[in-house]
């Protein structure tokens, strides 16, 4: 079996882990696995480094005519069984590629979104060219198969997966930087400013803490500058337990130093890559039940799933905590076993070869 992954490189290699790691261990598996990604990648050396051979490079945009001419060459000339793409602008440009090539298509979906009356949608998932749908949670699986009127099979669950050793170095920034003391109790949410994650409503949750307690909120990620926002928490009763922090190189030291890691999304939600970092560091995961939250968070066994859009039954969520150390230690240790149990990257891959297997058989 030979696989072409094309794969965007940009970012750092904290975020590009999940994604390209999957591949690592399916060369480890015995697949004979060619990466395409930009040469200047951090990724390419750690590639290179695991035998995969890095062929090509990514896509600057959709309407990429050679890369996309680059992509059908080493199709024609590699003979690749399978063509597994991660994002629309891979997608759109091997779609075209691929056209009166026998190769089969793999393409990935991690967010919500996609709909049939979109035209756009055939240049993704909708493609009948697509032949299989890898989606990152079982709640986005559903919602593409109710935009499919033909082949719904072709949407399947795979979990990203973690490596725990990514996490065991990190060291927990100190809570001095941020006037925070040892006794404090610190919850982090870790969220760039979109309406779906839904900061208001933690916002007015924090604004229900009662007197007399030590708990800090700390946002994490961009957007949070605006007048609506700063309007927004100089009216809350509790501000001054509310730390902007911005976007942050050193998010996941500041995560591991927290005790909660807050995850407050309305409507749609992936599988949060956030909380799960959160939980391998040593957090206690309180979600919402928007998309695939609850698949990731087991309710009262690795931490607490409030209703969506309800700031009363977030506050109680982390009242029941502040005030139960015993459950706080016992959710903490579920919740990381959770991630090293569940959520692999070989458990990721194993999956990935089996859907590879499926549609060659």
């Amino acid at each position: 079996m030979k696989v072409l992954a094309i794969v965007n490189g940009n970012g750092s290699i904290h975020t590009l882990r999940p994604e390209i790691e999957q591949f690592i261990e399916l060369h480890e598996l015995g697949i004979d696995v060619d990466i395409c990604i930009q040469k200047e990648s951090v990724y390419t050396p750690i590639i290179e480094e695991n035998g995969i051979n890095r062929v090509g490079t990514f896509p600057d945009n959709k309407r990429d005519k050679e890369t996309t001419a680059q992509i059908r060459q080493l199709l024609i000339k590699n003979k690749y069984d399978i063509v597994h793409v991660l994002n629309r602008i891979s997608i759109a440009c091997t779609l075209k590629a691929v056209k009166g090539l026998p190769t089969k298509v793999v393409t990935y979906r991690g967010a919500f979104g996609l709909y049939w009356h979109d035209p756009s949608a055939y240049e993704n998932a909708l493609n009948p060219r697509v032949d299989k749908v890898i989606c990152v949670c079982k709640s986005i699986e559903n919602d593409i198969r109710k935009q499919l009127f033909f082949k719904k099979e072709k949407a399947i669950t795979v979990n990203k997966g973690h490596r725990m050793e990514w996490y065991k170095d990190i060291v927990a920034s100190d809570r001095k930087k941020f006037n925070l003391s040892e006794d404090d109790f610190v919850i982090a949410c870790s969220a760039n400013n979109r309406k779906s994650k839904g900061i208001p409503v933690l916002l007015d949750a924090i604004d229900l803490l009662p007197p007399d307690n030590n708990i800090h909120i700390l946002l994490i990620g961009s957007g949070m500058d605006t007048s609506y926002y700063q309007d927004k928490i100089s009216k809350n009763k509790n501000k001054d337990r509310i730390h902007v922090l911005g976007f942050r190189d050193d998010a996941l030291p500041i995560v591991k130093m927290s005790d909660i890691i807050m995850q407050t999304s309305i409507k749609h939600e992936g599988l949060s890559r956030s909380t799960i970092e959160g939980m391998a560091l040593g957090c206690v995961p309180v979600v919402t039940d928007a998309g695939g939250n609850p698949e990731l968070v087991i309710n009262n066994e690795c931490g607490l799933v409030v209703p969506q859009n309800d700031p009363q039954a977030m506050i109680d969520a982390i009242l029941q905590l502040y005030k139960s150390p015993s459950k706080m230690q016992e959710l903490k240790e579920a919740a990381y076993d959770r991630i090293k149990d569940n959520f692999t990257v070989r458990k990721t891959a194993e999956e990935t070869l089996a859907v590879y297997k499926n549609l060659l058989t």
